[in-house]
């Protein structure tokens, strides 16, 4: 049996990437075990054991289990060598954690369940977008990217220093969503350093191998 770390859920998810990002920084190669919280209950019961709450992603290492992606996420930094992944300065990780929470808080919905899914994915199941959800989340839409916005005029990154931390790799994937919008595509051609900071991104190995 492999002794890698074992990460569970379906790679389209947000969630997911996040967590793979963070174990492919840290150069840790993990194994994806396929669940599905959308499938029927009675095909994943088995999953309620390693998750309460049956959702994605949770993660199994030796005796480790886990799940929520922040949890995961900062676990995996701090317990495996490799680049470290949050600030050693206490009002930098504060900022790491504030666009974290930025981003689980109204990003999440608005850029992914409010836009992406409305604008690319339901046409795709032949339904028509709903325009009045997308309108409605267009505010948080707007305010978290300028929030975001302006973190990063202390850096690179969205910390807002020089180093990638675990708010960069929470982001990636939702920008990846969002960058597929004509609304997205607009609010980033508002933000120019948001902009940049994806170019760089979509640029990183890890992200090209998990997101893109």
């Amino acid at each position: 049996m492999s002794n890698l770390p074992q990460v569970y859920g379906k790679d389209f998810s947000v969630y997911v990437q996040v967590v793979r990002l963070t174990l492919a920084e840290k150069g840790i190669e993990h194994q994806l075990v396929e669940v599905n919280p959308f499938d029927s209950i009675d095909s994943r019961l088995w999953y309620f054991d390693i998750h309460p709450f049956g959702r994605m992603p949770a993660f199994i290492h030796n005796d480790v289990r886990l799940y929520e992606s922040e949890a995961i996420a900062r676990y995996i930094d701090e317990a495996y060598d490799g680049p470290i992944l949050q600030p050693g300065n206490a009002l930098a990780r504060a900022r790491m954690t504030q666009a974290i929470s930025i981003l689980q808080s109204y990003a999440y919905l608005s850029w992914v369940w409010g836009i992406y899914m409305h604008r690319i994915e339901r046409p795709k199941k032949g339904l028509l977008p709903d325009k009045q959800k997308i309108a409605s989340s267009l505010p948080d839409a707007r305010a978290a990217m300028k929030a975001l916005s302006e973190m990063m005029s202390h850096g690179e990154f969205l910390a807002g220093g020089d180093q990638l931390t675990l708010a960069d790799l929470f982001c990636a994937p939702m920008m990846n969503c969002l960058d597929t919008t004509p609304e997205g595509i607009e609010m980033l051609g508002d933000h120019q350093n948001m902009a940049r900071w994806w170019d760089r991104m979509r640029k990183r190995a890890s992200v090209k191998r998990f997101v893109l």
